[in-house]
């Protein structure tokens, strides 16, 4: 009976000793690298079945703002601005225009004919002057003047004009006002010419006058001569010192 219960008591110690082995040698095979991975699974699940990542209203409340936020606010503030350097104005373009043609001053005289025919103590015949200046000379005075020479019956004794009358139209007054009348053979200067008044460049201007025959005087034709003078010229040139210029065979008959 004792060797029965010795080799039962040895056997039941052995069966500690083994199982005391098997812990001590478990604990030792958490801690080998080898035992660990001889321990891991030998088909391994892929990456992609990692566990998902929470949701934003799973993270934690107290984590910071995405760095996003503060770019932002960053590109929201005006950055400082420096001014740009100041240029030289450009020069104008060239003009397209065409120049101006250069015109000088015309004179018309009408009426357009050659004669003007008088009756003694009858109408009058009407005379207009047109002055139409160019765009090179401002004159400060041009004057009219009229002139002319005696009739082939000059009779002794008769008034300085022959009888015949010349009137210029004040157009302000609305009448007409006499004007002198040269009656000679010879030229006057006419630099002595009086009276006139100025012409500005492109300037228009119409004057009226009329001539008459007085009840007494001469009969017969002269040459009676209307002029536009420029008592201010320095020219020689007679159409310069006279830009206008009409002759008339005047004739008074009874």
């Amino acid at each position: 009976m004792r060797r029965r219960g010795g080799i039962g008591g040895r056997a039941a110690g052995g069966a500690a000793a083994v199982v005391l082995l098997a812990t001590v040698l478990a604990g030792c095979g958490d801690d080998d690298p080898k035992s660990a991975v001889r321990a891991a699974p030998s088909s391994s699940a892929p990456a992609s079945s990692a566990a998902p990542e929470p949701s934003a209203s799973q993270k934690d409340p107290e984590s910071p703002a995405p760095a996003t936020s503060a770019a932002a606010t960053a590109s929201a503030t005006p950055a400082p601005t420096t001014a740009a350097p100041s240029k030289s104005p450009a020069p104008p373009a060239p003009s397209t225009s065409k120049p101006r043609v250069p015109t000088k001053l015309a004179v018309t005289i009408a009426p357009a004919g050659t004669r003007i025919d008088l009756r003694r103590g009858g109408p009058a015949q009407e005379i207009t002057i047109t002055m139409r200046n160019g765009n090179t000379v401002a004159y400060p005075r041009l004057a009219v003047m009229f002139q002319m020479e005696f009739m082939i019956s000059h009779v002794k004794g008769a008034d300085d004009q022959e009888g015949i009358v010349v009137e210029r139209y004040d157009a302000k007054a609305g009448v007409w006002r006499n004007v002198p009348l040269r009656v000679a053979n010879d030229a006057f200067p006419f630099s002595m010419v009086p009276g006139g008044s100025p012409l500005a460049k492109d300037e228009v201007r119409v004057e009226r006058y009329r001539v008459s025959a007085k009840k007494e005087g001469p009969v017969g034709t002269a040459d009676f001569m209307v002029e536009v003078v420029d008592p201010l010229s320095k020219s020689e040139d007679i159409d310069a010192a006279r830009p206008g210029y009409k002759g008339y065979d005047l004739t008074a008959r009874t």
